[in-house]
């Protein structure tokens, strides 16, 4: 059952991505300001942000960290964002599944996920990941 809805997830995104990238809801800049005021991010963090989309977080973060590792299910949508994020060349992009992330242990200073995990068919194993 978990593999059906992540294929769901990746055909319904492969869609719509440019969508995600230009919506308001996603684009809210009060939300990625909180982000930022509430992580504090140092100059010399490698952060993990889970399930990019559009790669509001990983945008906001970008300026303010070492590199950023933006990972999404779905490879179209990490295209499109990576299209879209040209002049952010410490923004890497990376094909992931939240649930089962292809990183080592204690690889990131920080870790993010935003307006996402409502899609993953198992959250407590995201949880666990992180």
């Amino acid at each position: 059952m978990s593999d059906s809805i992540k294929r769901k997830v990746q055909e319904t995104f492969s869609k719509n991505k440019e969508s995600y990238f230009t919506s308001a809801t996603h684009n809210n800049q009060t939300d990625l300001d909180l982000i930022t005021e509430w992580l504090k991010p140092k100059s010399e963090w490698n952060v993990l942000d889970i399930a990019t989309g559009g790669g509001h977080v990983a945008r906001q973060l970008s300026p303010a960290v070492q590199t950023v590792f933006a990972t999404d299910l779905t490879k179209e949508m990490l295209a499109n964002t990576a299209s879209h994020l040209k002049g952010f060349p410490n923004i890497h992009y990376v094909a992931a599944d939240a649930e089962e992330l292809p990183f080592i242990e204690e690889t990131f200073d920080a870790v993010t996920c935003r307006i996402a995990p409502h899609h993953f068919p198992e959250p407590a194993l995201f949880i666990k990941e992180v």
